[in-house]
């Protein structure tokens, strides 16, 4: 509420006016994806928070063998009916991104009675709620140390999409369902950590957006320390709205919502399944942070000599000249973005605007390459343990696409999940 950097700007004087607009737009955007009304802080009496309570006899700490644990606890809000619940575990949400809705007919203090399946070792587990009007309560926190009495064989998913090939020839690629596929071969590799390894291939004809939204209900059978690893080497498109689309085979690139894969689908495809290790690689132009709301993008350098661009269209030079980009940059920058997601670590080949490129000289995507390098060679193991995280590998690709590209491409982490970081190879 009071984080206003705008009206400071504005009152000391010395700031553009392009500039503190900037800011005044990134208020609202972090107020719009918070849920947040501001016309809540126009009376005090109307923006009230709810409160979770854990009996008195609650430990904060628990060490069990046994694979569910039993939450017990209350929620009041002084002025509101209570109506949404939120349970994370290990910054995966339980129930989605939407949490669980109560009785329609909830009250201002409700009793809250969850079975939550536990992870082989260390479940953070954080409980909140939502009122009426949209506010969320603090979050209370329970860490809970599950060992089981056998060991636990977790199952890993494999899905591998990519497109070279399109029903409008003309935006083929060259190495985009190579990328899958030496992904694809690389994760079978791996067969000595898994009990098994389920690979759902999605290469050029066969990628299409209802193939690809049907592998929710195998997703929806996996398990607790299940990994989902999925790859997607494609087109990167922005329609008219600056939504964010996959290009999938037969997409109209005239018009991305006849056939492609908007990222909020692919979002929702992983939302609320039991695995909670999940990552998504994306190799794909404009695959970073893009800033629907912005009518315009600061133009990207096409490159020239051994590399292309899994782009199709330039978009226009920002007429403003930001320093600090879009809204949504500045918001990352200014504000905790407290969006919730689907608990997905997401790593991205490129910039919200810049291009994503593809070799000759390697045979794949730069990024593709870059994460194949870093794990089939180890070369993404930083602390040299044998073994690499989520982090590790973020941090190894990032910097290795930068070198081989010479600054032109930069991986950004779209999505993380800082209480997770799993074990990728």
């Amino acid at each position: 509420q009071y984080n206003r950097p705008d009206i400071i700007l504005k009152r000391l004087g010395y700031s553009s006016i392009d500039l503190i607009q900037s800011y005044y737009k990134a208020y609202e955007k972090r107020l719009r994806k918070m849920g947040f009304n501001p016309n809540n802080f126009e009376k005090e009496r109307s923006f009230n928070a709810p409160e979770v309570m854990l009996p008195e006899s609650a430990q904060w700490f628990v060490e069990t063998s046994q694979p569910n644990y039993t939450l017990t606890c209350s929620a009041i809000d002084k002025l509101y009916n209570i109506e949404r619940l939120f349970i994370e575990v290990n910054g995966v949400p339980l129930f989605g991104y939407k949490g669980k809705m109560l009785d329609k007919n909830s009250e201002k203090k409700v009793s809250i009675h969850e079975n939550i399946p536990l992870g082989n070792g260390k479940n953070i587990i954080k409980i909140s709620v939502l009122n009426e009007k949209g506010v969320e309560s603090l979050a209370e926190r329970i860490e809970v140390i599950y060992t089981p009495t056998a060991p636990v064989s977790p199952n890993l998913h494999v899905i591998a999409i990519g497109v070279s090939k399109f029903k409008d020839s003309e935006y083929n690629l060259t190495y985009a369902d190579k990328d899958a596929q030496d992904i694809v071969t690389l994760m079978e590799s791996a067969k000595s950590r898994y009990a098994n390894i389920r690979i759902h291939k999605f290469f050029n004809e066969k990628a299409t957006r209802q193939n690809i939204l049907s592998i929710r209900s195998e997703l929806e059978r996996t398990g607790v320390d299940d990994q989902v690893v999925v790859f997607i080497a494609t087109h990167g498109v922005l329609d008219d709205e600056l939504d964010y689309y996959l290009a999938m085979h037969d997409m109209d690139f005239t018009n991305p919502r006849l056939g492609g894969l908007r990222y909020d689908e692919l979002e929702a495809l992983l939302d609320g399944i039991p695995a909670r290790n999940k990552l998504v690689l994306i190799d794909a132009c404009h695959s970073g942070e893009v800033d629907k709301e912005e009518s315009q993008l600061a133009e990207a350098k096409e490159p020239t000599g051994l590399v292309k661009t899994r782009a199709f269209k330039k978009v226009v030079r920002d007429k403003e000249g930001i320093g600090l980009q879009s809204s949504f940059e500045l918001m990352k920058e200014l504000f905790a973005d407290l969006r919730r997601n689907n608990g997905s670590v997401v790593i991205s080949s490129a910039g919200g605007k810049e291009y994503a490129f593809e070799s000759g000289q390697w045979k794949n995507g730069v990024f593709t390459y870059a994460v194949l390098e870093g794990l089939k060679n180890g070369t993404a193991d930083k602390d040299k343990n044998q073994m690499i995280t989520v982090s590790e590998l973020r941090d190894y690709v990032g910097l290795r696409v930068q070198e081989l590209t010479a600054g032109k491409q930069n991986p950004t982490s779209r999505t993380e999940n800082l209480e997770n970081d799993f074990r990728v190879w």
